[in-house]
């Protein structure tokens, strides 16, 4: 017989026990897997990829801004801005332009998410994109917290698909956000995250 043992956030394993703590990490579990499926959290939020400092001491003057918000229940306002943004960092990428693109979203419960793209050169010159995330939480039993995590992307393609079929498409090809996916690859070429 298992014993009861307390979890984080006040939960417990007791089936009996749980109540509203075992609604909230089920949907914070879907919320978590859909953020991944769509890329914007990166395998090294699961545990699978390699997380590197992004350099914080940057004067912000040359930089292009763009801010986007949604609630995750508004899906088709977020295909919407979700196409914007792809086409604004692929945009900023591609040309090697400063940029930085901030987009707060919101779960079912009112837990919000800022993650904010840094489309800039670093101290070696090398383009890159910093990402920076951070994520504000309550738990069932009204705690709040903040988890921070930041990572970088050393490569950024754009893949289209299309009847179950995938090719990346050329840098010179102009192609609504709507048409592809970004593919986020780290310094050694390995996947990080798809969106």
């Amino acid at each position: 017989m298992m014993s009861e043992q307390p979890l984080k956030g006040g939960c417990s394993l007791d089936m009996n026990k749980v109540g509203n703590c075992k609604e909230k990490t089920a949907a914070r579990w879907l919320v978590y897997l859909s953020l991944y499926w769509w890329g914007l959290l990166p395998n090294a939020a699961i545990g699978t990829g390699q997380q590197m400092a992004c350099n914080t001491d940057r004067d912000l003057k040359g930089y292009e801004t763009i801010k986007y918000q949604y609630k995750s229940s508004q899906k088709d306002e977020r295909r919407q801005v979700d196409s914007k943004m792809r086409e604004f960092l692929w945009g900023h990428w591609h040309d090697r332009r400063l940029a930085v693109m901030s987009f707060k979203s919101y779960s079912t419960e009112g837990d919000s998410k800022i993650t904010t793209f840094f489309v800039e050169p670093d101290n070696q010159g090398t383009w890159q994109i910093c990402v920076d995330e951070q994520e504000e939480i309550t738990d069932s039993s009204n705690k709040h917290g903040v988890n921070k995590r930041n990572f970088i992307v050393s490569n950024l393609e754009r893949v289209a698909v299309q009847n179950g079929h995938s090719r990346q498409l050329d840098e010179g090809i102009t192609a609504s956000g709507d048409n592809y996916i970004l593919i986020f690859k780290d310094e050694r070429g390995d996947v990080i995250g798809k969106w």
